[in-house]
């Protein structure tokens, strides 16, 4: 067997919190939305602290709070004011270039279910697979809720609408060694209203650690007037 590559690193671009979660406006006030989007962060910097097989944390964003919120987990905080995931993304890449990471596991802020095992066995069934470029979808099976790339600039991410197929796509026409995992706990992260109500009922069910966000989702569904109804159950 190989050795192991010496140096995975993590990148995580983060939305400022005032801007996070706009198409959950008509439901959500302002206060609300960033109070969900602190919440989720912090128990995945709360997976990554407990990840084995991860050997830095790059974090992108322009939230003056991350920093803070982050605390020991993240190596570096790159400010960047640029809006796009990709672009975010792609300033990560090129910290993990520059510094010698062998490879990049591109991960979102709003997946607060992150299982730091499910992490280690993603980063490990990778390497061993020889995989270049892995593509993580999320539960609708359109989206990309992760990515694993090898060398990090081995592929120019490509994240929005319909990513899936088109990160599949373009690692293909570049000649990499493409594969899709599923992880379960990558799977959902919160964009809609129907997100919002499937996360309250996977926290309800209690086998998770993402305790910030249980606390913010119950927070938000305590008092149903709040919101419309499409967001009650």
């Amino acid at each position: 067997m190989r050795p192991r590559p010496e140096k995975t690193c993590v990148i995580l671009p983060v939305k400022p919190f005032d801007d996070a979660k706009e198409r959950l406006a008509t439901g959500l006030s302002p206060a609300q939305r960033q109070l969900i989007a602190r919440a989720m962060v912090t128990d995945v910097f709360a997976a990554l602290a407990r990840a084995k097989k991860v050997d830095a944390v790059v974090v992108v964003s322009a939230e003056p709070a991350i920093a803070e919120i982050a605390g020991e987990v993240a190596d570096v905080v790159i400010a960047d004011d640029r809006t796009g995931h990709s672009d975010a993304a792609s300033a990560g890449v090129a910290w993990a270039i520059e510094h010698g990471y062998d490879r990049v596991v591109m991960l979102p802020g709003d997946c607060p279910l992150l299982d730091a095992e499910e992490l280690d066995e993603l980063i490990e069934r990778t390497w061993l697979d020889k995989i270049e470029f892995a593509v993580i979808p999320d539960r609708m099976g359109t989206g990309t809720n992760a990515l694993v790339i090898s060398p990090p600039d081995a592929i120019e991410p490509s994240f929005g609408p319909g990513s899936r197929q088109r990160h599949i796509a373009i690692g293909l026409s570049a000649g990499r060694r493409v594969a899709e995992h599923e992880v379960p706990s990558l799977a959902l992260d919160l964009d809609t209203a129907v997100d919002l109500l499937e996360l309250a009922e996977r926290l309800s069910q209690g086998d998770h650690d993402a305790v910030h966000t249980e606390q913010a989702v119950a927070a938000l569904l305590t008092d149903r007037r709040q919101l419309p109804g499409g967001y009650a159950r």
